[in-house]
């Protein structure tokens, strides 16, 4: 997981090279759907799920008015868009491995919607692929089950989607010397993690901007640590979660900008503040401008301030969030000493569970 995380450096430049054939094809999908007044459904689960989210935002900033508006790209889990597909439009599924039951499914009911149908995976011949027209392959392939470059392998192509949409040039080597910046939180994240690792259950809150990195972040300190793990919105924290914890919790709380950045500040203040006086450890991931309105006395465990404020605040808030929660749980790994890697196969009845649950094609 390490070892990935530290690869994702490479990941915009080697994007470049992989997606300039295909790239341009959905590029001209995404402006027929836009001008035509379509859906945009952006559609995953899993950490693919909460970079389907992700890249919705960016997709939205890009083409609407901005990225949290009501905006043409709507992100939905895989097994909403195959139960009940958007008609006609665009469907662009997010598919790892390529494997993902649910997932195939969407693209079939969003096929046979009206919809065309895009795929970005990191896989070779798949189930997904099938049902895709066009597909775009990103080069990095995840060597640990804890999927870190399969959130970010995403993020990244909708950012490549975004420039290419507005006939941009694509950043690339600016985004890896800020992924390679993003790496220096490292030594502070552990210190953090040290703390959060004494805790029994989390929570992790987020909204608008910050919801991706706060549901990944759930998923991976769940997958990585194993420490259970809720995401939810920063103010429905404070409306009855708070009773089922105590000082065996933790809470995180993600707030990096957004529309309104100082008032929902505010607002993340005053759950740190009630979440303390019950006595939860508590801790923060922040931008350099909202660092500000997060108090010492707020966060037992620290703040992680993800620098980069000179960059959009999409990739700051989304590209800088994924890495920070990545190493945070990195933090929680090393402090529980967990074996991320194998999400807990290596005991038989996680491997078997696994097949019980039948959420993945067999391998061809």
């Amino acid at each position: 997981m390490e070892d990935m995380i530290q690869a994702q450096v490479t990941l915009p430049e080697m994007l470049t090279e992989a997606l300039a054939g295909s790239a341009p094809r959905l590029v001209d999908m995404l402006r027929s759907a836009a001008v035509a007044g379509e859906p945009i459904v952006v559609t995953a689960v899993g950490t693919s799920g909460h970079s389907a989210r992700a890249v919705a935002l960016i997709l939205n900033d890009a083409i609407g008015e901005s990225a949290v508006a009501a905006g043409p790209a709507e992100a939905r889990e895989s097994a909403d868009q195959a139960l009940a597909p958007r008609r006609n439009g665009l469907c662009i599924a997010i598919s790892h491995g390529g494997l993902s039951k649910s997932t195939v499914r969407a693209l079939a009911a969003a096929r046979a919607a009206g919809a065309r149908t895009a795929l970005i995976t990191a896989a070779g011949d798949t189930p997904a692929k099938d049902a895709a027209d066009v597909v775009l392959t990103t080069p990095l392939r995840d060597k640990s089950y804890c999927h870190t470059v399969g959130y970010t392998s995403p993020m990244v192509t909708g950012l490549y989607l975004a420039a290419a949409y507005r006939d941009e040039e694509f950043p690339a080597a600016d985004l890896a010397r800020y992924l390679r910046e993003l790496q220096t939180m490292r030594s502070r994240a552990l210190e953090i993690g040290r703390e959060l690792g004494r805790a029994e259950r989390l929570i992790s809150a987020g909204s608008l901007l910050d919801g991706p990195t706060a549901r990944e972040l759930a998923l991976k300190i769940a997958e990585g640590a194993w420490v259970p793990t809720t995401a939810l919105g920063v103010e429905d924290t404070l409306h009855g979660h708070l009773v089922a914890h105590d000082a065996n919790s933790a809470l995180v709380v993600v707030i990096t900008g957004g529309p309104n950045a100082g008032q929902a500040a505010d607002g993340a203040h005053d759950l740190l503040t009630a979440a303390r006086r019950i006595g939860l450890r508590t801790a923060a991931i922040v931008s350099q401008d909202t660092e500000g309105r997060i108090l010492a006395a707020d966060v037992s465990a620290g703040r992680l301030v993800i620098p980069g404020a000179r960059r959009p605040e999409i990739v700051t808030s989304l590209l800088g969030g994924a890495v920070a929660l990545q190493l945070l749980t990195v933090g929680l790994v090393h402090a529980r000493g967990t074996n991320p890697d194998l999400l807990r196969r290596e005991q038989a009845q996680y491997r078997e569970a696994v097949t019980a649950g039948q959420a993945k094609h067999p391998r061809r």
